[in-house]
């Protein structure tokens, strides 16, 4: 489960107890709500891709002697120290399967991130066929995610799926499934 279950299992004390049990708690509160909203495979959330480590939130500079407490971590959703790294809340494309039957042993699933940036490897979602959408975006294909459930922003999830939100359409799962293969050159 990440950073805060690591932290976990390396102390023994009071707060470290205490976080895991906020993590399972946040953990069965997504499990509850893929449950009552039937999202799966196909589904769009809302996921905290962590923070950059070396630019803030306006993309600026920190400084090379701040230092950050497990609190700060914990609401940046990680910091990523790779220049490249995917960063920030995104929109993502779940790929796992998830069956509902077993939902409550579900802790992470595979995402795809989405982004208004396009590269090599992406398909194309149309903001005229998608109204959640603020402009034209793509599905960024050469950065699958494999995410701990902690991660999913349930509230601006919510806010997709009240917007009238259907899974995405046949055509465009038929294109990442294509254009999966050809980038794992999968027969």
């Amino acid at each position: 489960m990440g950073l805060l279950n690591e932290l976990y299992e390396e102390s023994e004390n009071d707060y470290s107890k205490q976080q895991k049990i906020e993590v399972e708690n946040k953990i069965s509160k997504i499990q509850n709500f893929f449950k009552t909203n039937k999202i799966s495979k196909w589904h769009i959330v809302v996921v905290g891709f962590g923070d950059h480590l070396l630019k803030d939130r306006n993309l600026k500079y920190r400084k090379l002697k701040d230092t950050f407490s497990v609190e700060e971590m914990k609401n940046f959703k990680g910091l990523n120290y790779g220049e490249y790294e995917f960063c920030y809340e995104h929109m993502a494309l779940i790929i796992s399967d998830i069956h509902h039957k077993y939902i409550s042993n579900i802790k992470n699933i595979i995402v795809v991130p989405i982004s208004s940036t396009k590269r090599k490897n992406s398909v194309l979602i149309e903001k005229k066929y998608n109204k959640f959408l603020l402009n034209d975006s793509y599905i960024l294909l050469d950065n699958i995610k494999h995410i701990s459930l902690e991660r999913i922003n349930i509230k601006e999830t919510k806010r997709i799926l009240n917007n009238h939100y259907k899974p995405i359409a046949p055509v465009i799962v038929d294109n990442i499934k294509n254009s999966l293969k050809k980038t794992f050159d999968i027969r």
